[in-house]
């Protein structure tokens, strides 16, 4: 069965990374809490650590991707609003994990979407990787 452009991807919460930054936060929790440092400034940082866990399991920037058979590729915000963007040639993509790295249009800082198979379809986890490196050798051979 083949593919049709254009692929929507519709993100959703994906239970394996909140379960990877948990467990990275909770260790970092067990260091800071056995080092040899004055109680108010293990506390000071527990709580530093708290917040850096809230704001890293909230939602990601992009609710939905779109990818065209010609390599281009939109962003959809949460607010609805699409924007064209352009996969970075440091985005990795592994069975389990796609680090994709977004350049959008009109916006001067980076996306950086990290994707885990629960994040949507397991035939649209597919589709994606196999879109990004055929997208990655065709702009290696142009």
């Amino acid at each position: 069965m083949g593919a049709r452009f254009p692929l929507f991807i519709d993100l959703r919460r994906s239970l394996y990374r909140i379960a990877a930054l948990s467990v990275m936060h909770g260790a970092a929790a067990g260091v800071f809490l056995y080092m040899p440092w004055l109680p108010p400034l293990r506390v000071a940082m527990l709580a530093v650590l708290a917040l850096s866990l809230r704001r890293s399991l909230s939602p990601l920037g992009v609710v939905s991707l779109r990818l065209y058979e010609n390599g281009g590729l939109e962003c959809v915000l949460p607010d609805g609003t699409s924007l064209p963007a352009v996969p970075l040639p440091d985005t990795t993509v592994f069975s389990w994990l796609v680090a994709l790295r977004l350049k959008a249009e009109g916006r001067k800082r980076i996306i950086s979407l990290p994707l885990f198979p629960d994040h949507m379809s397991r035939e649209e986890f597919r589709l994606l990787r196999l879109w990004l490196r055929w997208n990655r050798a065709a702009t290696r051979e142009s």
